[in-house]
């Protein structure tokens, strides 16, 4: 694995409207690649710098590709990579299912606090079961009620998890996840057949079981609860807070937009940030939930070295309260 990585030119700065970012020298990569043991919860810093980015940690074969061929599209200084970056903030973390790193780095970078986290780690599991719950209902057979579109999803998402696994180094993920996703499965299967509609007649997608358990109403209902979970976050990321590549406190974001007389724009990025977000964290559920679970095991004493690594990214990035949104490390400040 290389020790520095190498400075973006300037046509790709331009194509993608990414950070400059700094090599790595060797004493910080073997910093991070000889931790051991774990450092605790992060959190940003307020410490304000003007440094150039610095990526902290190479890319995966995922990111380099959505990166070389579509960063213009995704990360493009104009309305449409806009509109991107603000309904999507990590537009990136949607393509890269299998980069393990990646996708944990962000995971802390997003939830330092400690209701935003408990709020992921209860509320994860419950959308990805009341997902499967109004999947229940597509019948894949007359005889067999479980063989349905929810059962097909936890299959998937097995499947998923074992090769992200296998692939990342860490090899008993899918393992981890199949008695949780087991679970999940077998009781929105229950829980769909005791409340679905018994009266003969026809009915739409979207009302598939009784009013008070209708599992899309819980879904939004628990992604809204989610999303709701970042206004405890000190502060709001880039994209969001109408600048590319800063991080900007919640209260400094307010009153700035009302001392620049821009109080009901300020108001509704905030609302549009919340409903996007409720968006963003259903989409997002199967994605972070074996996070989570990967976490509690990294507690538990699997793979401490990884998990140090993982936290000690997390931290260094973080350092001066502006860690990178596409790629591991600190964006210029």
């Amino acid at each position: 694995m290389k020790k520095q990585v190498t400075t973006p030119n300037t046509s790709e700065q331009k194509r993608d409207n990414r950070s400059y970012v700094n090599p790595m020298d060797e004493q910080e990569w073997n910093e991070i690649t000889n931790a051991k043991g774990t450092f605790g919860v992060v959190a940003p810093t307020q410490v304000e710098t003007h440094e150039p980015g610095k990526r902290l940690y190479p890319d995966s074969w995922e990111m380099n590709f959505w990166n070389r061929y579509f960063g213009w599209f995704l990360f493009g200084n104009n309305v449409i990579g806009r509109a991107i970056g603000f309904i999507f903030v990590t537009p990136l973390t949607n393509l890269t299912g299998l980069s393990l790193y990646y996708q944990l780095y962000l995971n802390e970078i997003f939830h330092t606090h400690f209701m935003t986290r408990l709020a992921h780690f209860v509320l994860m599991p419950l959308i990805n079961f009341f997902l499967m719950v109004f999947l229940c209902q597509f019948n894949f057979s007359e005889q067999y009620l479980w063989i349905n579109a929810g059962t097909a999803m936890t299959v998937y998402l097995m499947l998923w998890y074992l090769v992200w696994g296998l692939t990342q180094n860490a090899t008993f993920l899918g393992l981890f996840m199949a008695p949780a996703l087991s679970l999940l499965c077998l009781s929105a299967n229950l829980f769909y057949n005791f409340f679905r509609h018994d009266d003969g007649q026809s009915q739409a997608f979207y009302d598939s079981t009784v009013i008070y358990t209708n599992p899309l109403l819980w879904v939004i209902f628990c992604g809204m609860l989610q999303s709701g979970s970042h206004s405890f976050e000190p502060k709001l990321p880039p994209r969001v807070n109408h600048t590319q590549d800063r991080w900007v406190g919640l209260h400094d974001f307010i009153e700035r937009g009302f001392k620049q007389h821009r109080g009901f724009q300020t108001i509704g990025t905030l609302v549009a940030a919340f409903l996007f977000g409720t968006m963003d964290e259903i989409i997002a559920s199967p994605r972070l939930f074996p996070l989570n679970v990967l976490k509690v095991t990294y507690m538990l004493g699997y793979k401490p070295e990884q998990w140090a690594q993982i936290q000690l990214l997390a931290k260094k990035s973080m350092e001066f309260g502006n860690p990178a949104l596409d790629y591991i490390g600190q964006a210029q400040a």
